[in-house]
């Protein structure tokens, strides 16, 4: 048993009169508020009526090719808790540092072009001036971010008890990506390895009693088919994340492979599994040079299929 699970065994049994109180609280608060999610809301509108939002104690993976928008959806799912419900985020960057992610995170928010910022091309007042809103957003928000590149499950349940301490509740943790994570005990095959992390990523989720997002590679299987979305079976050692994952999104963006697709600034959020909901695809848009993700108008489906 690893230290993590002995972490777990501390929860308790709960007498089903205490159960019983908390879950017909729930359903008055529910029934008071029907136009109310349950959860943590992500800023996307149609992703939180299927999900009801991020739910606490939930393991989310977002999924996808390269170049689809994983890091940057996540990013705009971190701005949404941090700055819209202010709750605080752990994001753990393996992928890349700290700098980029905030050069994403300035981008999404100011408006400006990422490869402007990245260039340092602020020169006109606009810009100046749509950076300095950006910037008052971002400098009081609840988020902290570590891009340790050597990160075990291990150091990740360490950290993220230290953040708590610190900023008390977490409404979201944020990895990226599930590849990257070390192993407490080299040596063992890829399946076991994914298996013992997604389970101690379960474990965290349940512990800090917050969602907790990671982010995952798709196989390239995926494009050797002429339907190139992805599917469950595509996932790295699929069995494992399929199994303690609550919910399973990929995102697909068509205009990938066809740049004249009549879908280009389209994003498909495909919900492939989720435990306690519905699956089914929802459709955002996506604005590339800003690396932002957004609703797309009331009816878009509608008009589309006519």
């Amino acid at each position: 048993m690893t230290e993590h699970e002995n972490d777990y065994d501390d929860y308790r049994q709960r007498e089903i009169k205490r159960l019983l109180a908390d879950t017909i609280f729930y359903l008055q608060e529910a029934s008071e508020h029907p136009d109310s999610i349950a959860g943590i809301p992500t800023g996307f509108r149609d992703l939180d009526r299927m999900t009801g939002g991020l739910q606490r104690g939930d393991l989310i993976v977002i999924a996808g090719r390269p170049g689809m928008g994983k890091t940057a959806l996540a990013m705009n799912i971190a701005e949404a808790v941090a700055i819209g419900a202010r709750e605080a985020v752990a994001l753990f960057s393996l992928a890349q540092p700290d700098r980029v992610l905030m050069l994403r995170l300035l981008s999404s928010l100011s408006g400006i072009a990422h490869d402007r910022l990245r260039k340092g091309d602020i020169t006109d007042e606009g810009a100046r001036e749509k950076l300095a809103l950006a910037v008052r957003q971002l400098v009081e928000a609840p988020l902290d971010i570590n891009d340790d590149l050597n990160l075990t499950v291990t150091d990740l349940h360490a950290q993220t008890r230290r953040l708590q301490e610190k900023r008390g509740a977490l409404g979201l943790i944020l990895i990226d990506d599930l590849q990257m994570i070390e192993q407490d005990n080299p040596g063992n095959n890829r399946m076991t390895t994914v298996d013992r992390i997604m389970r101690s990523l379960k474990l965290l989720a349940r512990e800090m009693y917050a969602p907790v997002i990671v982010l995952s590679q798709v196989s390239q299987r995926a494009e050797q088919r002429a339907n190139k979305r992805p599917l469950l079976a595509d996932l790295p050692a699929a069995g494992a994340i399929e199994q303690h994952a609550d919910v399973v999104l990929f995102i697909y963006r068509s205009e990938v492979y066809d740049p004249d697709s009549p879908e280009r600034g389209i994003a498909d959020i495909n919900i492939a599994k989720q435990r306690n909901g519905p699956i089914g695809t929802v459709k955002l848009a996506f604005q590339a040079e800003y690396l932002r993700f957004g609703d797309l108008a009331s009816g878009y489906d509608e008009a589309f299929d006519d």
